[in-house]
C-alpha cells in the first residue's frame, strides 16, 4: 500500500468527507488502485455494516428501479456524449451482422452440412461483435468513471482509453467468443437426441451462461479502470461478486423494467394508426416506433453502463459514488448472509 496515501487519509478523515479526500488524491495523480486500497485500509468500511443496514429503507424493486434510472439519467445529462458509444456500437454491430448474413444466405446448404464451418462462422461472428461491443462499452465506462470521480470527461477520453486497452479488449472478446461457441456446440450435440435433448441443452447452456454473466459482471470495468489483463480481471470480477450475493442483483433488471414499459407504450399509436385504415399512416407510425425503440435501446445501454460502473466502484471500495442513493446501491448487491457490503 502507498503509505503517503494512508498518512494523508488518517490525518484528514475527521475533517473532510471520504469522497473529498479521494478527489484530492486523484488530482494529485495517485493511481485509482492505490487510492482504493488506502481508503479500504484507513476507513475499514466493513465495521459499519450493522449501522448502515439498520438505516436502509426497504423499497420495492420497482421503486428502486425508478430511482436507479433517475440517478443514472442525471449522470447521463451531464455527459450526453456517453450516448455516442452505444450508438456507434450498434451501427458497427449491424454492419458486422450484415456481412455474416449474406454468406449464410449464399452458402446455407454448405453450413447445414458442415458443422465445422458453421461453428467457425459462429466463432468469428461472436468475436467480432464482442470486440465491438466491449470496445465502445470500455469508452463509456471510462467517461462514467471520470464523471463519478469528479472529473469532466469527453468522448475522446473514452476512445483514448479504449484504444489504450485494445489488446486486453481483444483477449476478452476472444475468451467470450470461445465460451459462446462452446455453448453452441453443446446445444448442437444435444439436439441430436430430439426434443428432450434440445430442452436439456437449452437448460444447461442458459444456466452456464447466466452464471458466467454474473461472475464476469465487472470484467470490463476492472480491465479499464484497474488496467489488468482479462485473466486477472475475471478473477477480480468473481471476487467482487463473491463479496455480494448475486441472486439479489436488480439494478439492470429494474432499469429494464421501465424501458420495457416505455416500449410497450408504442403499441397505442400503432393500434390507432391501424384503425385509421390508411397505409401511409401505418407505415409512418411503424417507422417512428422503430426509431423510438432504437432511442430507448441506446438510452437503456447508456444507463446500464453508468450503473454498472457505480456498482463496481461501490463493490471495490465500499464508497457509494456521488449522485447515487446509498440505500439503493446497498440493496442492489447483498452479501450471502443478507448483509450489505459497505
Amino acid at each position: 500500500m502507498n503509505q503517503q496515501i494512508i498518512s494523508y487519509l488518517q490525518q484528514n478523515k475527521d475533517n473532510y468527507s471520504k469522497e473529498s479526500l479521494m478527489r484530492e488524491l486523484q488530482k494529485a495523480r495517485y493511481s485509482e488502485q492505490d487510492i482504493r486500497d488506502g481508503v479500504n485500509y484507513v476507513y475499514n468500511t466493513s465495521t459499519d455494516n450493522s449501522d448502515s443496514n439498520s438505516s436502509i429503507k426497504r423499497r420495492s424493486k420497482l421503486a428502486n428501479g425508478l430511482i436507479i434510472a433517475k440517478q443514472s439519467f442525471l449522470v447521463l445529462k451531464k455527459d450526453k456524449e456517453i450516448l455516442m458509444f452505444p450508438v456507434i456500437s450498434s451501427i458497427v454491430s449491424l454492419l458486422i451482422m450484415a456481412t455474416f448474413i449474406i454468406p449464410i444466405i449464399l452458402f446455407a446448404d454448405t453450413l447445414t452440412q458442415n458443422a465445422v464451418v458453421l461453428y467457425i462462422g459462429i466463432f468469428l461472428f461472436y468475436i467480432s461483435t464482442y470486440f465491438v461491443v466491449t470496445f465502445f462499452n470500455s469508452g463509456l465506462i471510462t467517461c462514467v468513471n471520470i464523471r463519478l470521480s469528479g472529473g469532466n470527461p469527453t468522448f475522446s477520453d473514452g476512445l483514448k482509453n479504449a484504444f489504450a486497452h485494445i489488446s486486453s479488449i481483444f483477449m476478452w472478446a476472444l475468451i467470450s467468443a470461445t465460451v459462446g461457441t462452446v455453448l453452441q456446440i453443446v446445444i448442437g450435440q444435444l439436439e441430436r437426441f430430439g426434443a428432450v435433448g434440445r430442452i436439456i441443452g437449452r437448460l444447461i447452456v442458459d444456466t452456464i451462461g447466466f452464471v458466467w454473466g454474473l461472475l464476469t459482471y465487472f470484467v470490463v470495468p476492472v480491465i479499464i479502470i484497474e488496467n489488468v489483463r482479462p485473466k486477472e480481471a475475471i478473477k477480480e470480477s468473481a471476487e467482487l461478486f463473491r463479496k455480494t450475493w448475486g441472486e439479489n442483483i436488480m439494478g439492470n433488471f429494474s432499469i429494464s423494467i421501465f424501458f420495457v414499459l416505455f416500449a410497450l407504450i408504442a403499441i397505442v399509436p400503432f393500434v390507432l394508426a391501424i384503425f385509421t385504415g390508411s397505409l401511409s399512416i401505418v407505415v409512418t407510425t411503424i417507422v417512428l416506433i422503430v426509431l423510438y425503440w432504437i432511442g430507448l435501446g441506446i438510452t437503456n445501454a447508456s444507463l446500464k453502463g453508468i450503473f454498472v460502473t457505480a456498482l463496481y466502484i461501490y463493490a471495490k471500495t465500499g464508497v457509494v459514488p456521488n449522485g447515487f442513493d446509498k440505500d439503493i446501491i446497498v440493496q442492489a448487491f447483498k452479501e450471502k448472509k443478507n448483509k450489505a457490503y459497505l
